[in-house]
């Protein structure tokens, strides 16, 4: 468990990159009860950017009626993944009934407890399951209402695999350009 003033049950992530994304999001905190939008740099995320998600919070349209949730940012990776880009989409389009319900269960629960919620889950895209953990972190411009939600996703098993790939054709292709320069 990571304890934070204003949020003293949120759990903790198991992904190094997921970790780093809730430190980021508790250091731009600065006293208040949640970070806004404003806080986030997507240049400081630059190495994540494939991999989050930000949901505007839609209020209900009816009294008493659950606000809806319209995705703003579906990063790449997580496109790939899912097998579909959800960008200016509704939760409730999601593909899936059940894991549409699940993820606006999900969000409700942040919005309700105004404090990050991380869980695991899988999807299915016709061949391929895709497990996968997720932490979603409140965001709120007047520091009242919750107004978006900023999400990182970690393919388990994947995205450290994805950046150590990365790095390996790296060396390889600067070990092959020393070779050429000799």
């Amino acid at each position: 468990m990571i304890e934070h003033a204003a949020h003293p049950k949120s759990d903790s992530p198991k992904s190094d990159s997921l970790c780093e994304l809730l430190r980021y999001w508790t250091e731009r905190l600065r006293g208040r009860a949640i970070p806004s939008r404003a806080d986030i740099d997507p240049i400081e995320l630059r190495s994540m950017l494939g991999y989050l998600t930000i949901l505007e919070v839609v209020p209900p349209a009816a009294p008493g009626a659950p606000p809806q949730f319209r995705y703003r940012l579906h990063g790449v990776h997580v496109t790939r993944a899912m097998g579909c880009d959800m960008t200016g989409k509704f939760v409730s389009d999601l593909p899936s009934k059940p894991y549409a319900d699940e993820v606006t269960e999900r969000l409700l629960r942040v919005v309700a407890e105004r404090r990050p919620v991380v869980s695991t889950s899988q999807w299915s895209t016709g061949e391929r399951t895709t497990q996968y953990e997720i932490i979603w972190l409140p965001l709120s411009s007047d520091d009242v209402h919750i107004d978006r939600l900023l999400g990182g996703v970690a393919i388990l098993g994947g995205v450290d695999r994805h950046l150590a790939v990365q790095r390996d054709r790296n060396r390889r292709l600067a070990a092959t350009m020393d070779q050429l320069s000799t």
